[in-house]
């Protein structure tokens, strides 16, 4: 059966893990796993850890010690026990932290801050050991603390406390650093002390690292010496021995136990790690364990297993003091290694495997190159069958083959084959009379003959003679004629598969009747192996895909099976079939399963568990129990088909975390938290992110493909393979949805799938502020420039209508001065016809000196009215700028003196004193004299129409 025990995958600083002094492992509801380790808080999520370290200061970003002893996981909250800085309780909806340490003024405060182990009790509250004050208990809704200790409980023999552990029935167990356990009722305070001297000796040692309460109610004892179990029913207690299994046969120093798969997991000193199965009585009593090694843990003698943890998915995860964090898959290992190996160091290495022989004695045969034969029992156990200890002949081997009668074939690289006859328990080299080297082939067809694949051709050994028979593929013969792999179909014709000439079938009676080539429809002419299954088809690997011929088909008609795994696939090494029909392929990359009925194609490779490196050509068995081998460059791969899934599990994903890109070389990233509803809110400045993913279930990590999409930016479905790390790069600002798809190898997509929300803000250009602002700034601008519009338009028709008035007014003015005009036309000529007569009625003789005083005073009035008629024509003429300037030389002083004496003349009746004042001498200059006259009167007559009394005095 090849027994092997579990493998183990370790994490450590390589991994990301921020320290190999490993304290204490757990779980939380989504499937991450924290990790105390003596520098930080680690958690870790299928590809990376995330580390907490001890902050300058408290707040509340990460835990307040980087010296983590032990953790507690519950209801969304994780418990930290710290070794010198009390209890931090990280809460995970909100990412805070919290943490209640020792207040010597606070009597419901911790009572040190030493804390060794924590548990939670049935009634909700929490139980904390410490290492100097006894048992504290925690309310998590009062966030206050009650004290068991020697000052509370006087029976309780020391305050040191290592473990601790709580029955079904509330009773809690104290596990002392020296005392032995200590067993209190918390109602009463009664307690019950079970030591070495007390149980007489049945107890190990009275150091008590560890305590477990199991599914049946039993408390499980680890000491510095061993093992022990207790009833609480029965109050009996028994020393369970381990030094049968142990590495020192001793018993060991024991750090941890779990219930694991309903056995009992205990770890110890040395990286020794036991599973306890009951054994059970006709009262179903268990009276007995058997003691068994679960898991082959490799690190040393200064390791040990501080605390076991079996997540949801029934992965087993081990906290290793001085190994880092080892994990064991709940999924069994899908293809295992010949010869079992336990280093892994080039020394250690097994030979090339260029044949396996699965004999009728079930023992498996691996042929090497350098090795000679490693023959594997049962068990695992390999004998060494080489050159110097038997009669092979050469160690290095090209092929191997059992024929019906049990003897072994065995083709060298010296030349000519080795034959092993267990009948006789002897050796036999076969040489064929000529040379024949390179032995790569051997079988047996239907008439027993021994058929040999070397150099030189094809040789037939048939049954009663000593030299075989050769027959060669062409003359001259050519390397690439040389003979690789042989196979006789169901009509008894042998098909021989060469190096580079593809493939020459001949009948019975040993004669060509076929050439196939890559003319006639093979894929290459470089043929690996031809194989033939249960249903007579033959299938040829070639380097460059696989070929097939139906049994129902005309000879040399050949199909290529199409693969669509990438080119690195094409290169097939070897065919087998398993017994439920399925074609199992072996190819430098891993191995391809082919379903014919289904025409389904599934890949294996490294994701899958097995090695690098590809497989050897036509080294490929099957054994009476339906495995299949399959030679390697290091060893054989050999596997049940049985039990390789067609469907694999399924399993959650999450987004781990999310780190903005900062442009801040002192803090390279920043995380950012979704909410509860999954949505995040980022600045614009944080466009630059990480989106990092993680398989929930570890035994996934490699199995599962992811793609995702960014809806709003990009709608289409971008494969990401196995990378779990999304980055995006100045995502425009606004709200998108990132959607994340996975599917298993082999398998279609998921249609379901993990979403994030993310909204990135504008530039405060164009925020909400922002254009609220502008959206101000542009109405403020319209409702001025329509004020100032309409105060236009307003002023426009107020300006428009004053003209207008000015106009009428002018219109008015101008048919005002007309009709003056007109009038003055009309009254000079009557005036100038009343002056004429007068005239010359002042010059007649016969007149009175009365009558020619009131003749004169009627001239004086009908001149003035007249010089009155003329300046009104004459103030026409200039305000319509008709009037011409008249320069005229003239004595300006004796003109005004003439019209001041006619003004002083006219107003003697009135009390007005009219003068004329001039200091100059007159002089002849140039001016109107119409024009001055005008004006001058004008003034003196507004003068003396204003002035009731007093005087009007004119000066030059």
């Amino acid at each position: 059966s090849f027994a092997q025990e579990g493998k183990t995958k370790y994490l450590s600083l390589q991994d990301g893990l921020s320290n190999q002094q490993v304290l204490d492992v757990v779980h939380d509801h989504d499937g991450f796993i924290w990790v105390a380790t003596e520098l930080g808080l680690n958690r870790f999520s299928s590809n990376s850890f995330k580390h907490f370290y001890k902050a300058e200061k408290p707040d509340g970003k990460s835990v307040n010690s980087s010296e983590i002893n032990t953790l507690l996981y519950d209801n969304k909250k994780l418990y930290i026990g710290t070794r010198s800085d009390g209890l931090n309780v990280l809460d995970l909806k909100t990412n805070t932290f919290s943490y209640f340490v020792h207040h010597p003024k606070d009597e419901s405060s911790i009572s040190t801050n030493d804390i060794t182990d924590i548990i939670k009790s049935k009634n909700g509250k929490l139980w904390l050991a410490t290492f100097h004050q006894g048992v504290q208990q925690f309310n998590t809704a009062s966030k206050k603390f009650l004290h068991f200790n020697q000052k509370s409980v006087p029976a309780m023999p020391e305050n040191s406390v290592w473990s601790l552990a709580e029955d079904k029935n509330g009773l809690l167990y104290i596990g002392h650093v020296n005392k032995g356990v200590s067993i209190l009722n918390p109602v009463s305070k009664e307690l019950q002390l079970l030591d070495v001297n007390s149980t007489g000796g049945i107890l190990p040692d009275n150091e008590v690292k560890s305590l477990f309460c199991d599914s049946k109610n039993n408390i499980w004892i680890g000491t510095r010496k061993g093992l022990a179990v207790y009833n609480p029913i029965s109050k009996k207690l028994n020393q369970v021995k381990l030094s049968s299994k142990s590495i020192k046969r001793n018993e060991p120093f024991i750090f941890s136990i779990k219930e694991v798969h309903h056995q009992i997991w205990v770890g110890a000193e040395s990286s020794q790690l036991f599973a306890l199965t009951p054994n059970f009585n006709i009262n179903n009593d268990e009276i007995s364990y058997s003691v068994s090694t679960p898991l082959a843990l490799t690190h040393g003698s200064n390791t040990s297993v501080q605390n076991i943890d079996q997540d949801q998915f029934g992965n087993v995860w081990l906290a290793i003091y001085s190994g880092g964090l080892a994990f064991s898959s709940h999924l069994k290992p899908f293809f295992s290694i010949l010869p079992q190996q336990e280093s892994s160091s080039e020394r250690n290495k097994t030979a090339t495997v260029t044949a396996v022989i699965n004999d009728q004695q079930n023992k498996s045969l691996l042929a090497t190159t350098g090795e000679g034969i490693l023959e594997i029992d049962n068990s695992g156990r390999v004998d060494h069958i080489n050159a110097n200890n038997s009669l092979l002949g050469d160690d290095f081997l090209l092929s191997g083959f059992e024929d019906e009668s049990g003897n072994k074939w065995f083709g060298l690289q010296k030349g000519g084959v080795s034959c092993y006859q267990p009948a006789s328990n002897s050796w036999k080299k076969i040489d064929g009379g000529k040379r024949m080297s390179e032995v790569r082939a051997i079988m047996q067809d239907s008439r027993k003959n021994i058929c040999f694949a070397a150099q030189e051709g094809l040789f037939i050994l048939a049954q009663g003679i000593d030299t075989p028979r050769k027959i060669t593929i062409t003359t001259p013969m050519m390397g690439d004629f040389s003979p690789r792999t042989l196979v006789e179909d169901h009509l008894g014709n042998m098909w021989v598969g060469t190096y580079g000439q593809g493939i020459y079938i001949y009948d019975r009676n040993w004669k060509l009747i076929k050439r196939i080539s890559k003319a006639e429809g093979l894929v290459s002419n470089t043929i690996n192996h031809v194989y033939r299954d249960s249903e007579n088809t033959i299938w040829i690997a070639t380097n460059e895909g696989l070929s097939y011929q139906s049994s129902g088909n005309q000879l040399g008609k050949i199909e290529t099976l199409p693969l669509h795994l990438g080119d690195a696939w094409l290169t097939i090494n070897s065919i087998t079939e398993s017994p439920r029909g399925n074609i199992w392929c072996a190819t430098k990359l891993g191995l391809i399963r082919y379903l014919p009925a289904q025409k389904r194609l599934l890949s294996y490779d490294q994701a899958f568990g097995l090695p690098l490196g590809g497989f050897i050509n036509n080294s490929v068995s099957k054994d009476k129990n339906g495995r299949l081998f399959f030679g390697m460059p290091s060893g054989a791969c050999y596997f049940d088909p049985v039990n390789i899934p067609l469907k694999l599990p399924s399993s959650p994903i999450n987004i781990s975390r999310l780190m903005v890109f900062n442009t801040d070389e002192r803090r390279a990233q920043t995380e950012k938290f979704p909410d509860a509803e999954k949505r995040i809110h980022l600045k614009h400045g944080e466009n630059s992110f990480r989106i990092e993913l993680a398989v929930m279930d570890y035994a996934m990590n490699d199995l599962l493909e992811f793609s995702y999409k960014l809806q709003g930016f990009d709608n289409k479905w971008i494969s990401l393979g196995d990378e779990k790390n999304i980055d995006f790069r100045s995502i425009p600002y606004g709200s998108y949805e990132l959607k994340i798809r996975t599917r298993q190898k082999n398998e279609q997509w998921s249609e379901d799938y993990e979403s994030l929300h993310i909204t990135i803000k504008p530039p405060f250009y164009l925020s909400i502020l922002a254009i609220a602002f502008y959206i101000v700034v542009v109405l403020a601008t319209v409702i001025a420039f329509f004020f100032f519009y309409i105060k236009r338009i307003n002023a426009e028709a107020q300006l428009s209508l004053k003209k207008q008035q000015l106009e009428q007014e002018g219109n008015l003015h101008t048919e005002r001065m007309n009709f003056y005009t007109n009038i003055t036309h009309e009254l000079r000529t009557p005036l100038t016809l009343i002056l004429g007569p007068l005239e010359d009625l002042l010059h007649e003789n016969q007149l009175s000196p009365k009558h020619r005083e009131r003749l004169s005073i009627v001239q004086k009035s009908a001149t003035r009215l007249f010089s009155m008629v003329n300046q009104l024509l004459e103030f026409r003429k200039v305000e319509s700028q008709h009037k011409p300037l008249a320069l005229q030389p003239g004595f300006l002083r004796q003109l005004l003196a003439e019209i001041v004496q006619k003004y002083v003349e006219a107003s003697q009746s009135k009390n007005i004193n009219i003068s004329l004042t001039a200091n100059t001498e007159d002089f002849e200059t140039m001016f109107d004299r119409e024009i001055v006259q005008l004006i001058v009167d004008n003034l003196l007559s507004n003068a003396c129409k204003h002035t009731k009394a007093g005087s009007v005095m004119v000066s030059l």
